[in-house]
C-alpha cells in the first residue's frame, strides 16, 4: 500500500504532496493456553454439529498518512476494506486542529470518488477537487468537518439505483456505506451522529448515488451535495415515487450549462422538491472546481 501510494504521489507538484509517516493498527494475536484446553481437544467425544457461522471481516488496518496544501498538513488516514472480492479504501481526512486528545467532535462529510478529491496522483485524468486545500484555507463561512471519501471502482453500475438500469447495484454500495463504514467512523472518530449531522456529496455520476442514498436512508443522511449531476430520465429516479425514509432531505444540486435545454432536469428537480429542500445551481462550463466545490461545503455548513 505504501510503496504504491509513494510512487503515484512522486507526480504530484511539490508544493502538494501525499507523504506516508508510518502504519497504524496492529495485528492480531490468538494466543491459546492451559492443560484443560489440551486435555479437551485431545479427548473430547465427537463433535456435535452447529450452525455455520458467518466469518466477521477483520478491522482495517489503517494507514497514517499526509497531505499537504502549501504550508498547512492534513493529516489523512486510510482504511482498506475487501467485501464481495472488491477492494475499497476509505480516506479519512482530519481536520487542521485535530488532536487525539481534543475533545471536539465534527459532522461527517461522506464522499464518493474518494479517489478524486484531494490528490491528482490518484485521481481520474489526474484532476483532483482539491478538497484539502479548501479544508487547509478555513474560508470564512465553512464548518470544520471530518471528510471520509470512499474510494469508488470505475463500475458505472455500483453507482447506479436498483432498477436504474438492467445492471444496476448500487444498494451494495449503500450497504457497505450505511453498515460498515458509518458504524466505524462512529465508533473510531470524534463525530457528531444524528442524520443532521452527516452529507453525501457526489461528483458526475456518484451524485445520483449521492441523492438516492440521501432520499432512501434520510433516517441516517441529512442530505448530499450532487455536482456536475448527469442529464435523467425518470427511470434513474423512479425512487422518488416513495417519500424519503426517517426526514426531510436537503439537496444541493448543480448542473453544468449547456447549449441545449436539458427537459428532463426539470422533471427530476420537480420530483425530488415535493418531499424535499433542493437548492438547484447552473454551474457555468468553465466554472472553477474548487470554487464550486467551496460554495457548496458552505451551503451545507449554513443550512
Amino acid at each position: 500500500m505504501l510503496s504504491r501510494l509513494e510512487c503515484g504521489v512522486r507526480a504530484r507538484r511539490q508544493a502538494r504532496r501525499f507523504v506516508p509517516v508510518g502504519p497504524g493498527g496492529a495485528a492480531l494475536r490468538f494466543v491459546f493456553c492451559g492443560a484443560a484446553l489440551l486435555a479437551a481437544l485431545l479427548f473430547a467425544g465427537p463433535a456435535r454439529s452447529a450452525a455455520p457461522q458467518v466469518p466477521t471481516p477483520p478491522a482495517p488496518k489503517p494507514v497514517r498518512t499526509t497531505t499537504y496544501s502549501g504550508d498547512v498538513e492534513l493529516k489523512v488516514i486510510v482504511h482498506e476494506w475487501r467485501t464481495a472480492g472488491v477492494r475499497r479504501r476509505v480516506f479519512v481526512l482530519l481536520p487542521p486542529d485535530y488532536t487525539e486528545s481534543g475533545t471536539r467532535r465534527y459532522p461527517v462529510l461522506y464522499a464518493l470518488d474518494g479517489q478524486d478529491l484531494f490528490d491528482a496522483a490518484l485521481a481520474a485524468g489526474k484532476e483532483e477537487w482539491t478538497l484539502d486545500e479548501i479544508l487547509a484555507r478555513q474560508p470564512e463561512g465553512l464548518q470544520e468537518m471530518l471528510v471520509v471519501a470512499v474510494e469508488t471502482t470505475g463500475d458505472v453500475h455500483e453507482l447506479s439505483p436498483p432498477g436504474a438500469e438492467a445492471q444496476a447495484h448500487g444498494d451494495s454500495l449503500l450497504d457497505f456505506l450505511v453498515d460498515t463504514v458509518r458504524p466505524f467512523v462512529e465508533s473510531t472518530y470524534p463525530v457528531r451522529t444524528g442524520r443532521g449531522n452527516a452529507t453525501l456529496l457526489g461528483l458526475g455520476r456518484s451524485a445520483l448515488f449521492a441523492t438516492w442514498a440521501a432520499w432512501v436512508r434520510a433516517d441516517l443522511f441529512g442530505g448530499a451535495i450532487a455536482l456536475d449531476c448527469p442529464d435523467l430520465d425518470a427511470t434513474s429516479v423512479a425512487w422518488t415515487a416513495a417519500p424519503p425514509r426517517g426526514g426531510r432531505p436537503w439537496f444541493w444540486y448543480e448542473q453544468r450549462a449547456t447549449e441545449k435545454a436539458r427537459p428532463s432536469s426539470t422533471d427530476v428537480i420537480a420530483a425530488l422538491s415535493r418531499q424535499a429542500e433542493v437548492q438547484v445551481v447552473v454551474a457555468g462550463t468553465q466554472s472553477n472546481r474548487t470554487l464550486r466545490l467551496l460554495t457548496a461545503l458552505r451551503a451545507w455548513s449554513q443550512h
